[in-house]
């Protein structure tokens, strides 16, 4: 079957949510099961171990509430999340890598920076509504003092001259939104090419798609492969900056998918809680001794 352009475009995000929507029920009927265990355990032990199986609910509850303050995340879908952890690293080792080796062998290092420094530019928009939506008018505003100042005389980003002065760069999307929000992890999902994610950022993921200013004018214009070569020229940046540590992990650790798991889990959750704080005074006192 043959796919017209407009419609593949719609692919990715219909995935996302369908996965999420058969998830979903898997980790709530987990849920159920372990409630009708404990109350049925309960009832033929008696009052007494009524009482132990209260007081060991409120511990495991209490637990379950730090364990995500840590940044755990569930995984009731565990199979399918390593099948295609599996196959993201398959394609890695005969595509990404070897197109990456390439590109950085064949392109200067201040080439390099300038790809960064563009694709960074690039997702400004995203951040800027995402740190208006998260009512972080600090973030919101060193974002669009970055924005303007690298689009202007940095030539549409390519020169990171907000860097260069010191301006904090402010990560910001929608799934780190919704956590903002109060809304939690979900259940953990690996996604084919995107990697580690979740229910929550999965969808942040379609949204920050959807609403991107550079994705609606290609698609309005009928002219997509910007789209399709930005996304991918994303992939080789990402795995050029952060290659050596991937391999690392690949190599030393005893299973890396439960590795790369926990370190995107406590990642998100560090952003999630960072976002409640001033995580930008360290930059702001290099500002004021700037202009002392």
């Amino acid at each position: 079957m043959i796919f017209k352009s407009k419609n593949l475009s719609l692919v990715l995000p219909a995935l996302l949510v369908l996965s999420t929507c058969l998830a979903t029920p898997v980790f709530a009927a987990t849920e159920r099961t372990q409630r009708k265990t404990s109350i049925s355990s309960s009832h033929k032990s008696g009052k007494t171990s009524l009482r132990t199986t209260r007081n060991t609910a409120r511990t495991g509850s209490n637990s379950r509430i730090a364990a995500r303050s840590d940044g755990s995340i569930n995984d009731p879908i565990e199979p399918f999340n390593r099948a295609v952890f599996g196959f993201n690293r398959f394609v890695d080792y005969i595509v990404i890598n070897p197109v990456t080796k390439a590109y950085t062998f064949v392109t200067p290092t201040f080439v390099q920076h300038g790809v960064t420094s563009f694709l960074s530019n690039l997702g400004q928009p995203i951040v800027l509504l995402n740190t208006a939506l998260q009512g972080d008018w600090q973030g919101f505003s060193h974002t669009m003092r970055r924005f303007v100042m690298n689009s202007t005389f940095g030539v549409a980003g390519l020169y990171d001259l907000a860097s260069q002065r010191r301006m904090p760069l402010v990560d910001a999307d929608f799934g780190q939104t919704l956590g903002k929000w109060g809304v939690g992890h979900g259940f953990f999902l690996m996604l084919p090419i995107l990697g580690p994610s979740s229910g929550r950022d999965a969808t942040g993921r379609v949204v920050d798609t959807l609403a991107d200013p550079y994705n609606i004018a290609f698609t309005a214009s009928d002219t997509e492969w910007p789209i399709y070569a930005r996304a991918g020229l994303t992939v080789v940046d990402a795995r050029a900056r952060y290659g050596d540590e991937i391999d690392r992990i690949n190599k030393t650790a005893v299973d890396p998918y439960v590795t790369f798991r926990s370190i995107y889990s406590q990642r998100r959750a560090y952003m999630v809680q960072d976002r409640s704080a001033n995580p930008y005074g360290k930059q702001d006192a290099y500002s004021q001794a700037e202009n002392q």
